[in-house]
């Protein structure tokens, strides 16, 4: 049940962002199907009690109906979409990120992804490590050892990498990305025409 409503919390969401969702017949690991072609998966969990993670977490899992193995999702759809039932959250995701399962905090306590090339471009120029932090909005500890030792949790498929995905519905709207395109073609025809 929780499963089925995910998909359609998911859904009305979508209609609020201008999208029109479709339901497949047939469940071949396509939930919805919007307009554009673009096909979704969706993944629902509530916070869970961890032992890492005291205030709880979203377990979110790469597998299919609770079964052993993990699913690769690339060929089947082309995000995945998690929902954070507690704190109404969401996490768009291209399936070439999302195969690996991944924890996420409750929003006060989640971290995103650091830009670890960043940091080194801006110590370079000759910034302090304090300098640093309050330009990137972290702490001076995430700087020093994230140039020392960059986390594994900022790695690609990491649980802060796939964090920095929540609200990127931008990632859906190939519409808009194709007409701004025309529209700059248009524009080089008129100018250069």
């Amino acid at each position: 049940m929780i499963g089925q409503a995910g998909v359609f919390r998911v859904a009305s969401a979508l209609l609020l962002k201008g999208h029109v969702p479709s339901f497949p017949s047939v469940d071949t690991g396509v939930d919805i199907l919007l307009d554009n072609g673009i096909r979704i998966q969706v993944k629902s969990r509530s916070l869970m009690a961890h032992p890492a993670y005291p205030e709880g977490a979203y377990p979110f899992s790469m597998k299919e109906n609770n079964r052993d193995a993990k699913r690769d999702w690339t060929g089947i759809v082309d995000f995945l979409i998690f929902w954070g039932i507690n704190e109404d959250r969401y996490f768009i995701v291209p399936a070439s990120e999302a195969s690996y399962n991944f924890w996420i905090r409750p929003k006060a306590l989640t971290r995103t992804c650091v830009d670890v090339d960043a940091m080194r471009m801006l110590r370079e120029k000759g910034m302090t490590n304090a300098e640093v932090a309050a330009q990137l909005g972290v702490t001076d500890m995430t700087v020093i050892r994230n140039l020392k030792k960059p986390s594994r949790y900022n790695s690609p498929k990491g649980n802060r990498h796939l964090a920095s995905y929540e609200d990127r519905w931008d990632l859906l709207n190939i519409n808009a990305a194709l007409n701004e395109v025309e529209q700059s073609s248009a524009t080089s025809e008129v100018r250069f025409g």
